[in-house]
């Protein structure tokens, strides 16, 4: 991830030496006609996976920002038990490079939320919503299953959508709502044009 950011050779390279053959090696012998994976540390390697592989169906699963930074707050990200904090970085040309190192741990999760989705949403085939995909069936199967051309019941759905395998234990930070306004202000300034692109409302 921290390779690929703003080097394309970089992701082009991990994704035909490395990750393609790691995927045949993985599914072995298994029978299957689809092949589907979620991984936020291939995000930046969504520009390389799509001209590699052209037929493949890659997808930008977007979640509200203001969920996100607020789950991210509650884990290690940028926070002195990352072992990475120093790699994530934004390129030279990112707007806001910078002012890098002046930025609080808040403002650097927000960063990483927008450049991401930014660059997923520029880099695959079309976006669709976490929140509609785990509350409307209807989107879901003309999101995920019609395209894909795999079948899934609508009680299978309601039966895994409501195992949260990545749950967030506790929150280190209230919701939105009871943001600081220094907070509401910084996620607006470096996340609402992407939020909008993303078609959410602040």
């Amino acid at each position: 991830y921290h390779l690929a950011m703003g080097d394309e050779e970089a992701a082009a390279e991990y994704v035909t030496s490395y990750r393609i053959p790691e995927i045949v090696e993985r599914m072995g012998s298994v029978p299957c006609r689809t092949y589907g994976e979620i991984n936020p540390f291939l995000r930046r390697h969504a520009g390389a996976i799509r001209s590699t592989l052209p037929d493949a169906d890659t997808v930008h699963l977007v979640r509200d920002g203001r969920n996100v930074v607020r789950s991210l707050m509650s884990r290690e990200h940028f926070d002195v038990n990352d072992p990475m904090a120093k790699m994530k970085v934004p390129p030279a040309d990112d707007p806001y490079a910078d002012g890098w190192a002046e930025f609080s741990r808040f403002e650097k999760l927000c960063w990483v939320w927008q450049a991401d989705n930014r660059y997923m949403r520029e880099n695959t085939g079309r976006s669709i919503h976490f929140e509609q995909l785990v509350a409307n069936y209807d989107y879901f199967r003309e999101h995920i299953l019609t395209p894909l051309g795999v079948e899934m019941s609508e009680a299978v759905w309601s039966v895994r959508r409501s195992r949260t395998e990545n749950r967030t234990p506790r929150y280190r930070i209230p919701s939105y709502e009871s943001w600081t306004t220094q907070q509401k202000d910084a996620f607006a300034r470096i996340c609402g044009d992407e939020m909008e692109a993303c078609g959410y409302r602040l």
